[in-house]
């Protein structure tokens, strides 16, 4: 439950120029009580969502390692759907072509 409500706190915060830093806090203490105690797949959600931040913030090295560390969870989870998310926002900041 306090994952939840310091991702929607994150969510708040990102539509407001001034708490650009208070967005990155809520993933990051999110993530921190996921490690602790939430599940694979909602640890995982949430590194697509800050991934899809941060690349909105122009940070494009925590965005490739927020992604990957989404994708190999999801591929561990054997959910190559949500997989999939992770690695467009993998290939948008590094197109193949």
């Amino acid at each position: 439950m306090l994952s939840q409500t310091l991702i929607t706190q994150a969510h708040i915060a990102e539509s407001d120029p001034d708490q650009q830093a208070e967005a990155s806090q809520h993933y990051q203490r999110a993530r921190e009580t996921l490690r602790e105690y939430g599940s694979p797949l909602d640890m995982a959600r949430t590194l697509v969502a800050e991934a899809r931040y941060q690349q909105g913030q122009g940070n494009l090295a925590e965005t490739e390692r927020l992604a990957r560390e989404a994708h190999t969870l999801l591929q561990e989870l054997a959910l190559e759907e949500e997989a999939e998310l992770a690695r467009k926002v993998l290939e948008s900041i590094h197109p193949t072509h």
